[in-house]
């Protein structure tokens, strides 16, 4: 189990690294004339260790450790299964299968939503949809697709509407508590809503009720929140 930070991409013909203080390496700048004489120029760096893939090879799976890791996804199927750390996956897409387990860990969908599993596991997970277009229907994901989710993320500079219900907050598991009415308790289910300017989000009609008491100093990328929306008595948010 790997406690550097990894930065591992399972695309075919890629380099990737194994933390960035395993190996030093001398690096050539080049040659200098000195006194009518030409000599070379040296500098030391801290590289990782490197991996290369083959442009012919597709590497399914990938398990790594309690670093800081970023995967990038490739084509084929993946299972990824971060570990500890605050992890990023990215090119998310058909059959895949990703397993946050702890930390603060962020998952970015590409042009596909057909992904297997999305398990953030512990801590302040974020779903981003970027890539996705201009709707999105949270009711359009199973049950079993999401879990362990904090934050929906469609802040991307193009104007997104955003569709959910009481139950697709309610699927999405969040393990992270609030007390956001400062009733004294902690509210079951609170999931944060990134979005911009531009963005719509159409709440179904099930008794949402806009909350101007509640308040937060919670903050996601430095980005704080404004707008709350509450149901079942003031328990989901």
């Amino acid at each position: 189990s790997f406690e550097k930070n990894i930065s591992l991409d399972l695309r075919p013909g890629s380099v990737s690294e194994i933390g960035t203080e395993e190996i030093r390496m001398s690096v050539f700048l080049g040659w200098v004339l000195v006194d009518g004489e030409w000599e070379t120029r040296w500098t030391t760096e801290n590289k990782g260790f490197q991996l290369s893939i083959s442009a012919d090879t597709l590497i399914e799976d990938a398990i790594t450790g309690s670093g800081n890791d970023s995967i990038i996804c490739n084509v084929a199927v993946n299972s990824i299964t971060c570990g500890p750390g605050n992890d990023e996956v990215t090119a998310i897409s058909t059959g895949d299968s990703i397993f946050g387990e702890d930390g603060d860990d962020s998952f970015d969908i590409s042009n596909s939503t057909n992904f297997t599993l999305i398990d953030g596991g512990a801590g302040n997970d974020r779903l981003s949809f970027e890539f996705i277009g201009s709707s999105l229907n949270l009711s359009d994901f199973t049950d079993a697709q999401i879990t362990g989710i904090e934050n929906i993320d469609i802040q991307w500079g193009s104007a997104t509407v955003l569709t959910l219900t009481k139950q697709d907050i309610l699927n999405l598991n969040s393990d992270t508590p609030f007390d956001l009415d400062e009733d004294g308790d902690d509210d079951e289910y609170v999931i944060w809503i990134l979005c911009d300017s531009q963005d719509n989000i159409l709440l179904s009609a099930e008794g949402w009720s806009y909350d101007s008491n509640a308040s937060s100093t919670y903050t996601f990328y430095g980005d704080s929140f404004y707008d709350y929306y509450t149901n079942d008595n003031g328990e989901t948010y």
